[in-house]
């Protein structure tokens, strides 16, 4: 991986796993409970477990047509969580940050229950394993009114981390297998990603896809 500029800045550390924000500095604030499904809606992509985040506007896990942060680029290239869930629960901001209990396969959901406020937003993020960076997310979608669901049908960004090679040497999935990061640095920037393109081991068309990539679903449940 190569060098980056940092969103967030706590992006330096690393190596805790997801977990539980210590709500203890914040009494009363991170005590509703909020499930988050997300499907997949590409055919031949697997979706990393994905990272979803509560927290106070202000926070971003990413930002289109910026550099991507430490955490960001491990998420986008390896399906990695801990470096950014550590970053983001240094915040005060953050409530809380659950990675997902497995990987989301083509046309299937997942379920992510986690804690926050009738004040948070909530964001989250999991990577298409079968590219080089490709990660579909959404940022700062407000908490439901009631019982009521919040819906966001979302595309895939490319990190910008990573080149494109589509090498099976560089990527993770079950296309291929291989490590997690590339020799060469990327676009430097995070943008919507263009897809597959044949130029490497993956065959576009079995391994191409169109947005939105994934829909995500918040609802309030106690």
């Amino acid at each position: 991986m190569g060098m980056k500029k940092s969103l967030l800045a706590a992006c330096v550390l690393s190596g805790a796993a997801a977990a539980h924000a210590d709500v203890s500095a914040a009494p009363g604030y991170c005590n509703t409970t909020y499930e988050v499904t997300i499907t997949n809606l590409t055919l031949a992509q697997v979706l990393s477990p994905p990272l979803v985040v509560s927290h106070a506007p202000g926070v971003h896990l990413y930002a289109v047509g910026e550099p991507a942060s430490e955490g960001l680029e491990a998420l986008a290239e390896g399906g990695d969580t801990s470096v950014l869930t550590a970053a983001l629960l240094d915040d005060p901001a953050v409530c809380a940050a659950e990675t997902g209990a497995d990987v989301v396969p083509p046309g299937h959901s997942l379920r992510v229950l986690v804690k926050g406020s009738r004040q948070s937003v909530f964001s989250f993020a999991t990577m298409l394993v079968n590219t080089n960076d490709a990660f579909a997310a959404a940022d700062g979608v407000a908490a439901p009114l009631a019982r009521q669901a919040v819906t966001r049908m979302v595309p895939a960004y490319d990190a910008g981390s990573e080149l494109n090679d589509e090498s099976c040497a560089h990527v993770p999935g079950p296309a291929c297998g291989g490590a997690g990061t590339g020799a060469d640095d990327g676009e430097g920037f995070v943008h919507v990603h263009r897809g597959i393109h044949n130029v490497g081991d993956l065959a576009a068309d079995e391994y191409d896809w169109r947005n939105p990539a994934a829909r995500v679903e918040i609802r309030r449940v106690r």
